[in-house]
């Protein structure tokens, strides 16, 4: 016999799963705005940000200059500390959903759990990595970035079409039991 609030419990879940899609979302745009407003699309872009407009103009002496000075410890230590936290929360609370999503063939979902977490784990490092480096690190940044937020999109993506499709919400068929 089903648990008659069972499904009033799964209307439930199904409610906050979509909420937290929609934040994830909003986070990754959100994000990757920020990202290409602040820092910008050229590899030129990301050499000034990290290592200022004089590093920026003897590598790419054609590119305008936004007369900025280089980005200090202390201030890629305050932006990553805070990026750690919520791409962990992100990428853990996405890739569970995931992977608790399908019962076989998993491979795929492996796979693109374990890019996702090595593009965060990429784009993370080399905000350190660039202040260590050389110049040419710096542009290793938006092949990382551009990475870890489309596959956070494609988490998304999966994770929406799985809801969509199923009439049922991740991981609740451990809780039916029939009689």
């Amino acid at each position: 016999m089903r648990d008659p609030d069972l499904k009033k419990d799964q209307r439930f879940w199904k409610v906050i799963l979509i909420a937290f899609y929609a934040f994830s979302f909003l986070q990754l745009l959100s994000g990757t705005y920020l990202f290409f407003e602040k820092i910008g699309w050229h590899p030129a872009d990301i050499v000034e940000y990290y290592h200022g407009s004089e590093a920026m103009l003897a590598q790419f002496p054609g590119r305008p200059d936004r007369f900025k000075n280089p980005a200090s410890w202390e201030g890629r230590l305050e932006t990553v500390f805070a990026h750690a936290i919520a791409y962990s929360v992100l990428v853990l609370g996405l890739t569970h959903l995931l992977r608790s999503s399908v019962k076989g063939g998993r491979r795929f979902y492996d796979v693109i759990s374990f890019v996702f977490f090595a593009a965060a784990a990429a784009d993370l490092g080399l905000d350190f990595g660039i202040l260590l480096a050389p110049w040419w690190v710096a542009p290793l940044k938006l092949p990382a970035f551009l990475l870890f937020v489309s596959s956070g999109f494609l988490t998304l993506f999966l994770l929406s079409l799985r809801m969509v499709r199923d009439a049922t919400v991740p991981f609740s068929d451990r809780s039916q039991k029939a009689d």
